[in-house]
């Protein structure tokens, strides 16, 4: 959305844009790759037009719950967790993603918020009886002295065994930390010979 609605050179003059940019939890929604589910797809009400609660179940501990206004007034929401698929065991803690990340609320089974008109409210609800964990690595191409990124290259200069280490940062604040071993072999002859070298002349 930034790309399409927004003058990139100067978006670092407006604190608010920024800080959504910076916002490390909107960074980790779009790094999951997954879409919100809509809750409200057949029952949202005429005035809204269209779906406003949306939740996104990032992983066995955690959420994120996003609800819109799209009317012209303040509208009051009251959503049970129950509705939302979340667990109703005592140990849920809300906070606002888009504001103060402090916990807005603790061991709630429902959770009640204010929409100014033309607004929209994020959520990150944690289940604490849940322990944080690093998250699972199925697959792993990678290598360099140090780079980052879904994809790395690295050329080495001579065969041998080296270590290769990874870290994956994980949505629950545990990253992924692992060495592998792996073995180079092979190489390219670096001896210049002029005679296999050819001269082309432009015509």
């Amino acid at each position: 959305m930034f790309e399409i609605g927004d003058d990139l050179p100067t978006l670092f003059q407006d604190p608010d844009r920024m800080a959504l940019v910076q916002n490390q939890v909107l960074i980790d929604i779009a790094r999951y790759g997954r879409a919100s589910v809509p809750v409200d797809l057949m029952t949202y009400t005429p005035e809204d037009e269209l779906p406003s609660i949306f939740i996104l179940h990032e992983s066995k501990r955690q959420a994120i719950l996003t609800v819109f206004n799209w009317t012209e007034k303040v509208r009051q929401q009251n959503l049970q967790f129950s509705d939302l698929g979340l667990p109703l065991n005592g140990h849920n803690q809300v906070s606002d993603v888009l504001a103060d990340r402090a916990p807005i609320q603790q061991n709630p089974e429902s959770v009640a918020i204010t929409l100014a008109p033309r607004s929209v409210r994020m959520l990150k609800i944690i289940d604490l009886s849940i322990p944080a964990a690093a998250p699972s690595v199925i697959w792993f191409s990678a290598g360099g002295t140090s780079t980052s990124g879904d994809v790395v290259q690295h050329t080495f200069t001579h065969p041998g065994t080296f270590t290769v280490g990874l870290t994956a940062d994980g949505l629950e604040g545990i990253p992924f930390d692992k060495a592998f071993q792996i073995s180079v072999t092979g190489g390219l002859d670096t001896t210049f010979n002029p005679e296999h070298a050819t001269r082309r002349e432009r015509q």
